[in-house]
C-alpha cells in the first residue's frame, strides 16, 4: 500500500500492527548527464518500489520518496539540488522515527548510488536504538558500481519512458572512483559531463532486463527479511 493515498481511518485500520515493511526510496534531483532527466533516480526507485508495493499491498508500506539529497558533488551542473548533510541526516533521523512510531519497524532505504547514503550513518543507529531494523538496497549492488547516467541507467530509462531520454546527447565519462571519498576540488575529472560511466550503445531491451533483475533482487531481501535469514556482520 501507498501511504500516501491512504485516509487516516485506512492507515489505522491497515498498518498499526498489522505491516511491519516499509520501502523508502531515497531519490535526489541531480545531472545525470546530458541525456538523462535530473529526476532520473527517482524514476527507477519508484519503477522497483511500485513492483514489490503491486507484490505484496498487504505486507508493506511505500513511504513518499526522498526528494533532495547532499549532492555538493553536482552542485555546480545545471538543475541540481542539494542539501548540507547535516541538515539531511537530521531530517532523515525524523522522519524514519515517525515511520517506527506506526509499528513500522523494518525499513528498508532504495538507493540508486551509494554515495546517496551518507545520512545512514545516523539514521541507522537512531533507528536501532528506537528498536527497528535498517535494511539498504542499492541499485549498485545489482549494476555497475561508481556510474551515475551511465549505460545501464539510460537503459533502464529507455525502458521505463523513451521520451525522456536524449539517446543522441549520450556521453562517456570512463573514469570510476577507486576510494570512497575525494577533496571537492576533483569534482571535474570525477564528474565531466555530469556523470560517470559510458551511456553510448544503451538499448531498452538491455534495460528492461536490468530492471527485472533488480525487482528479483529487492524481492528476495524482503523474502530474507520475513523469513529472518538475515545476519549481522562483525
Amino acid at each position: 500500500m501507498r501511504w500516501e493515498t491512504l485516509s487516516q481511518a485506512g492507515f489505522h485500520d491497515r498498518v498499526p500492527g498489522r505491516v511491519h515493511t516499509v520501502v523508502w526510496p531515497w531519490a535526489g534531483v541531480m545531472s545525470h548527464g546530458p541525456q538523462l532527466p535530473l529526476g532520473s533516480d527517482g524514476r527507477l526507485l519508484g519503477a522497483l518500489a511500485g513492483a514489490v508495493e503491486a507484490r505484496w499491498p498487504d505486507r508493506l508500506v511505500l513511504a513518499p520518496a526522498v526528494p533532495v539529497l547532499p549532492a555538493w558533488e553536482l552542485a555546480e551542473w545545471s538543475g541540481t539540488l542539494s542539501v548540507g548533510p547535516g541538515a539531511a541526516a537530521a531530517y532523515l533521523t525524523d522522519w524514519a522515527l515517525s515511520m517506527l512510531r506506526w509499528g513500522l519497524t523494518e525499513v528498508v532505504v532504495l538507493l540508486a548510488h551509494e554515495e546517496a547514503g551518507g545520512p545512514l550513518a545516523e539514521v541507522g543507529p537512531a533507528v536501532a536504538d528506537a528498536g527497528g531494523r535498517l535494511f539498504v538496497f542499492s541499485l549498485e549492488g545489482v549494476w555497475t558500481p561508481g556510474e551515475v547516467g551511465g549505460r545501464e541507467e539510460t537503459a533502464a530509462l529507455l525502458a521505463l519512458d523513451p521520451q525522456a531520454v536524449a539517446p543522441g546527447e549520450a556521453a562517456v565519462n570512463p573514469w570510476r572512483p577507486r576510494v570512497r571519498f575525494y577533496a571537492r576540488g576533483d569534482g571535474e575529472r570525477r564528474w565531466r559531463y555530469g556523470m560517470r560511466g559510458d551511456a553510448r550503445g544503451a538499448e531498452a531491451a538491455g534495460g528492461a532486463r536490468g530492471l527485472e533483475a533488480a525487482i528479483a533482487a529487492l524481492s528476495g531481501l524482503l523474502e530474507d527479511i520475513w523469513a529472518d535469514r538475515l545476519y549481522e556482520r562483525d
